[in-house]
């Protein structure tokens, strides 16, 4: 009996052992699997989508979104997004996404696409939208948005407490997601606050040209003291503002008004906390109510304006002589810091 039990035991053991090794092998299997399939689809997205291959394409205007084309030309001339986009495995939750890929999908495909249908959706996906009013002229950086905030949305970006740990997969959080601190101080007063806040762009009274605004808009201010606690005089405190994180790509939004004129020089690179940003693309508004964009490929910048696509023969965009407004402009960062 007691050697018939040590088999049974012994075969029970060997079974378990079998189990835990299949069960090893189905996991390590899988792991390559993904490991592989991840490989694959970042193969494809070098061959298909790389940007010396890339279509440049116009896009149709119906119901007056020259405001929504001019914003889905500069994402679509950024290597960055692109990649980010198209390697990103959304859910079916993740409708914005999804049309935008379907989107810049026609795009690569050579199309000239009417991209007030997709608009149209991506304005249906939240009832909060409703104030934006389809088929009718539109600022450029509320569309623009509404088209983040529906995608910070939609990959939960609450749940992240520390944006430099962020992985790649959730794309527009690495690339533009940044963090700002902003610290007030009275030496009179005794009185210190800082605050932290979150955005996708930094938004500037753009004047002379863009590193000055930057710069302008990062050197200590002082203001008048809001506390002041010695009523019988004026005295002043100070504000620095400076990015916690620097993001991958920032996005610069001009706070000027639309009566403002165009005589600001856009600078091919920009210096920002030590680290060197190029530019990407411009978004340019007219003053009788229009938009179009300008960007760069692979040293080739074109002046995408709806179904027309001119290639601007110039080295730089410091070369390019206009009047328009720069309303939203696009920078990249390089990889070197001075």
């Amino acid at each position: 009996m007691k050697v018939g039990r040590a088999y049974f035991t012994l075969f029970i053991s060997f079974l378990i052992f079998e189990l835990f090794q299949k069960i090893f092998l189905f996991y390590s299997q899988k792991n390559v699997i993904t490991e592989c399939t991840e490989i694959k689809n970042y193969i494809l997205y070098e061959k298909r989508y790389e940007s010396a291959k890339r279509s440049i394409v116009g896009l149709k205007n119906d119901n007056f979104v020259c405001y929504f084309n001019s914003l889905i030309q500069a994402l679509y001339f950024q290597n960055d997004f692109m990649k980010g986009l198209f390697l990103y495995e959304h859910t079916k939750e993740q409708r914005c996404i999804f049309i935008l890929k379907e989107l810049l999908e026609q795009m690569l495909n050579d199309r000239i696409v009417n991209t007030s249908v997709y608009l149209k959706e991506i304005l249906e996906l939240d009832s909060n939208f409703e104030y934006f009013k389809f088929g009718c002229f539109e600022d450029a950086g509320t569309c623009l948005d509404i088209i983040f905030l529906r995608i910070l949305k939609e990959i939960d970006v609450k749940k992240f407490s520390d944006l430099n740990n962020v992985t790649n997969k959730y794309f527009p959080i690495n690339l533009y997601l940044f963090q700002m601190k902003t610290t007030y101080l009275c030496v009179e007063c005794l009185e210190k606050n800082i605050i932290y806040g979150d955005n996708y762009n930094l938004v500037l009274y753009l004047e002379n040209s863009i590193q000055e605004s930057i710069n302008k808009s990062f050197n200590v201010e002082s203001i008048q003291c809001y506390k002041n606690k010695f009523k019988d005089e004026i005295h002043y405190a100070k504000i620095l503002r400076e990015f916690v994180n620097l993001p991958s790509s920032i996005i610069i939004k001009n706070t000027h008004d639309p009566s403002s004129n165009g005589n600001v020089w856009i600078d091919e690179e920009i210096i920002v906390q030590n680290q060197k940003y190029s530019f990407k693309a411009c978004v340019f508004y007219v003053k009788d109510l229009h938009y179009y964009t300008v960007a760069v490929l692979d040293n080739n910048y074109y002046e995408l304006n709806d179904n027309s696509v001119k290639n601007l023969n110039i080295e730089s965009i410091e070369n390019l002589g206009f009047s328009d407004i720069p309303d939203i402009l696009f920078y990249e960062k390089c990889n070197s810091k001075i």
